[in-house]
């Protein structure tokens, strides 16, 4: 499969996922979901009004958490603590 199909598969599933979507809790992994995941530290965790949790990682095979970036200039990294 060439690179833009795959780009686009992936972006339909994650806006189906998050388009219209409200954010109604924003926390860092909790210790006991932090040792589930055999992580040694934490990141931060966006709940959605579906349920569903939104949490980075280092990689897509979950070997750590992960940093999140933005482009708000009062908050350009959200670490890993």
């Amino acid at each position: 499969m060439d690179k833009q199909k795959l780009l686009q598969q992936w972006s339909e599933k994650a806006a189906k996922l998050l388009v219209g979507r409200r954010i109604v809790a924003v926390s860092y992994l909790d210790d006991q979901t932090r040792s589930q995941m055999m992580w040694s530290q934490a990141c931060i965790v966006i709940t959605l009004d579906s349920g569903v949790h939104l949490f980075p990682s280092a990689d897509d095979e979950g070997n750590g958490p992960g940093a999140l970036f933005t482009d708000a200039p009062s908050l350009p990294c959200i670490p890993v603590i």
